[in-house]
C-alpha cells in the first residue's frame, strides 16, 4: 500500500488539502534556501502549484459525507466550503503577488511565498479543527505568518503596522487562550463535540464563569476580526503591507477566523445562547456604526479599505449574533447567510486590492484625489474599481447586494428586526464614502497616458485576477442561486 493510500485510509478526507498545503510550504521553504537570486519567482510558482493541487482535491471531495478524524478534524459542510474558498482566495492573491515581485517599486522578498502557504495552512486548520488545542495552533500559525508578511517590505509604515498587529494580535491570542482555559478547567476536555454535550450543565452550575469565558474568547477573536474597539491595528497594517498581504488579511484571515468563531461560540456555549449571544449582537452593532462613521473622513485609499473592512466585519457578525434566536432547524439559515457574504466580500476585497496594486505601482495613487490622474486608456480599470466599490456598498446587481439581502432576511426571520434596520441604515451611509472615489474617477479631467507613469512590467496575472473577481461579483449579483444551490448539497454540521 502506498503512503498516500495509507494516509487516506486512516485520515479520510479531513486532512487532504491541509496536508498538501503544509507539505508544499515546507518544500518551498527548503527549495528557496538553495535557489540563487535570479530564480526569484520559482518559489511563488511552486506555491501556486501546491495550492492548485490542494484546491482540486478539496473540490473533488466537496460533496462527500462528513468525516471525523483523530477526534480533532472534521470535513463537514462548513469545513469543506471554507476550505475551497480559502484555497481559491490564496491562489488569486499569490497570482498578483507574482506581479508585485516583478515591480520595480515594490521588491517583495521571495520568502513571502512560503509564508503565504504557512498562513493558508493555519487558516485551513482553523476551519477544519474541532479541538481547542488544534484551533489555537492554527490561529497562531496564521497570525505569526501574517505578522511577518505585513512587515516584510521593511518600509517604515510596514514596520509600524506590523508591530501594532503583533502586539494587539498577541493580546488577542492571550485573551482567547485564557477564555478557553476556563472551559478546559470546568470540563477537562478540549474537543468541541464533547464540550457541546456538557454545555447545558456548565451553564447551570457555573453561569458566571461561562459568561467570563465567553467574553474573553469573543474579545480575543474580536482583535483578529478587527471588531470595534479592537480594530486600531487595522489601518496601519493595511497601509504598510503590500497589496497582496493586505488582501490576504482582509479575505483569507477574516474568512478563517469567522468560521472558527461560529463553530467555537456555538459549540462551547450551546446551552447559554439566549444569555451570552446578545453580547455578540451589541458588538456587531457597535462595529457596523463605528466602522462606517470612521470611513466617512478617510482620504487615503488604503485606509478607506481598511476601515471599510471593519464595517464589513460588523455585517459578518450578524449571523453569529442571530444564534441567540436560532434553533437547530434554523441553523442552516445562519450558515448560508454567513458563508454567502464571506464569499461575496472576499472576492470583492481581492479585486479591489488588485486594482489598487496596479494604481500604486504605475501612478503612485495613494489618496482618493490621485484617482483624477488616471489616463483615458484605463477605462477598464476604473470600471472594475467602481464595480468593487459598489459591491462593498451593496448596489443591486452586485454580489454585495445579495449578501446584505440574505443577512437582512435572516435577521427578520429570526426576529432580530433592530439588527436588520441598523444594517440597512449604515449601508445607506456607506454609499457616501464608496461613491466618493467613483465620483473622483469620472468627474475630474482624465489625462492621456504620456508615459510619465512608473515603468512597471506588464501585469498580466493581476489583470487576470481583476477580471475573475469582476465576473464573480456580477454573476453572484444576478444569479446567487448558483452558490446557494451548492450550499443545499452540503451538510453544514
Amino acid at each position: 500500500m502506498s503512503l498516500y493510500s495509507l494516509l487516506h485510509a486512516h485520515l479520510g478526507l479531513t486532512m487532504g488539502p491541509l496536508s498538501i498545503v503544509a507539505i508544499s510550504a515546507v518544500l518551498v521553504m527548503l527549495i528557496e534556501l538553495l535557489l540563487p537570486t535570479r530564480f526569484l519567482q520559482l518559489p511563488v510558482w511552486l506555491s501556486l502549484l501546491g495550492l492548485l493541487v490542494a484546491l482540486v482535491d478539496a473540490f473533488i471531495h466537496l460533496s462527500q459525507v462528513p468525516q471525523y478524524s483523530l477526534h480533532t478534524l472534521v470535513s463537514d459542510g462548513l469545513a469543506s466550503i471554507l476550505t475551497c474558498l480559502i484555497l481559491l482566495l490564496s491562489l488569486l492573491l499569490l497570482l498578483f503577488h507574482v506581479d508585485e515581485l516583478k515591480s520595480q517599486t515594490n521588491q517583495f522578498p521571495r520568502e513571502g511565498a512560503y509564508l503565504f502557504l504557512f498562513a493558508t495552512a493555519g487558516a485551513l486548520a482553523m476551519v477544519t479543527a474541532v479541538d481547542l488545542v488544534t484551533l489555537y495552533v492554527g490561529l497562531e500559525l496564521l497570525s505569526v505568518s501574517s505578522y511577518i508578511l505585513v512587515a516584510m517590505t521593511r518600509k517604515r509604515l510596514a514596520l509600524e503596522g506590523g508591530m501594532k498587529y503583533l502586539v494587539l494580535g498577541g493580546v488577542g491570542s492571550a485573551l482567547f487562550l485564557y477564555g478557553a482555559s476556563f472551559i478546559y478547567g470546568m470540563t477537562g476536555q478540549t474537543n468541541l463535540y464533547t464540550i457541546a454535550r456538557m454545555s447545558h450543565q456548565l451553564w447551570l452550575l457555573n453561569p458566571a464563569i461561562v459568561v467570563l469565558s465567553f467574553l474573553l474568547m469573543l474579545c480575543g477573536l474580536g482583535v483578529k476580526l478587527s471588531l470595534v474597539p479592537f480594530h486600531y491595528w487595522t489601518p496601519d497594517a493595511y497601509e504598510g503591507a503590500s497589496a497582496s498581504v493586505a488582501g490576504f488579511l482582509a479575505s483569507v484571515s477574516k474568512s478563517a477566523t469567522f468560521a472558527m468563531t461560529l463553530r467555537v461560540l456555538l459549540y462551547l456555549f450551546l446551552g447559554s445562547t439566549h444569555d451570552v449571544f446578545p453580547y455578540v449582537a451589541a458588538m456587531a452593532a457597535l462595529t457596523m456604526v463605528a466602522g462606517n462613521l470612521l470611513a466617512l473622513g478617510q482620504n487615503k485609499l488604503r485606509r478607506l479599505l481598511a476601515v471599510s473592512s471593519v464595517a464589513q466585519a460588523g455585517y459578518l457578525l450578524i449571523p453569529i449574533a442571530l444564534l441567540a434566536q436560532a434553533t437547530p432547524n434554523t441553523w442552516p439559515l445562519v450558515y448560508n447567510s454567513l458563508v454567502f457574504y464571506l464569499v461575496s466580500y472576499s472576492i470583492v476585497t481581492i479585486g479591489a486590492f488588485a486594482v489598487l496594486s496596479i494604481l500604486e505601482q504605475r501612478y503612485e495613487v495613494q489618496e482618493i484625489a490621485d484617482l483624477s490622474r488616471l489616463p483615458r486608456q484605463y477605462r477598464w480599470l476604473r470600471a472594475a474599481f467602481a464595480c468593487f466599490l459598489l459591491g462593498f456598498a451593496g448596489m443591486p446587481l452586485t454580489s454585495g447586494f445579495m449578501g446584505k439581502l440574505y443577512l437582512l432576511i435572516a435577521a427578520l426571520r429570526l426576529h432580530e428586526l433592530w439588527l436588520g434596520v441598523l444594517l440597512f441604515a449604515v449601508s445607506v451611509i456607506s454609499f457616501y464614502y464608496y461613491l466618493k472615489p467613483i465620483r473622483t474617477m469620472y468627474q475630474k479631467q482624465l489625462f492621456t497616458d504620456n508615459g510619465e507613469g512608473q515603468a512597471v512590467s506588464r501585469q498580466t496575472a493581476t489583470q487576470t485576477v481583476i477580471a475573475f473577481c469582476v465576473l464573480v461579483t456580477l454573476l453572484l449579483g444576478v444569479w446567487p442561486g448558483i452558490l446557494l444551490q451548492a450550499f443545499s448539497h452540503v451538510q453544514w454540521y
